[in-house]
């Protein structure tokens, strides 16, 4: 393999993981999906994009996932019920975390989906960097988005929420398809 492409792909992942662990979501959209699936249980969870700190090893990963999944992994890490007074025990925690990381027992982490790969982080900005946030969110609407067909494997929609994210936008998983949509803001 040529050195120059070896030296590009090299700086290319590099940037990919500086630019995903630098951002951090806005406060509105991480703070609506927090109320919006930790206290009130939905069918339509939000995605959050957080830093999760396995508490034996120290290993860090940014991941992006829904609400929910977060909120059971914190019902976990902090052994609190799900009833409504544990639901809003484990919002305060969440909203009370401004830097978005979580340090998680290998229990607790087991409650979060598998990360999406760094090939498919770049895979998905590659594909979307050229359209603009109204392109995506057309593009992407419950019923006609086109750009649904563009990575219709499960194993991105981690990578398409953190895409979405880092653009400013909002996303939630839909309750019937599992499609990676915008919400209006």
């Amino acid at each position: 393999m040529n050195k120059n492409i070896v030296i590009t792909c090299v700086a290319i992942i590099l940037a990919l993981n500086a630019s995903a662990e630098e951002f951090i979501q806005s406060k509105s959209s991480y703070d609506a999906a927090v109320q919006g699936s930790f206290v009130n249980v939905t069918t339509s969870p939000a995605y959050v994009k957080i830093i999760v700190v396995n508490a034996t090893t120290g290993d860090e990963k940014v991941l992006c996932t829904t609400a929910n999944f977060l909120a059971g992994a914190l019902h976990i890490q902090h052994a609190l019920s799900y009833d409504l007074n544990g639901r809003k025990q484990v919002a305060d925690i969440a909203l009370n975390n401004i830097q978005h990381k979580f340090i998680l027992d290998e229990r607790a982490i087991q409650n979060l989906p598998a990360a999406h790969t760094l090939d498919e982080l770049h895979e998905v900005k590659l594909k979307f960097s050229p359209l603009t946030n109204e392109e995506l969110i057309r593009g992407l609407r419950p019923i006609g988005g086109e750009l649904h067909y563009a990575f219709p494997d499960r194993r991105y929609r981690g990578a398409i929420a953190c895409v979405l994210i880092e653009r400013g936008l909002s996303p939630y998983q839909a309750d019937i398809t599992g499609q990676v949509n915008i919400r209006a803001d």
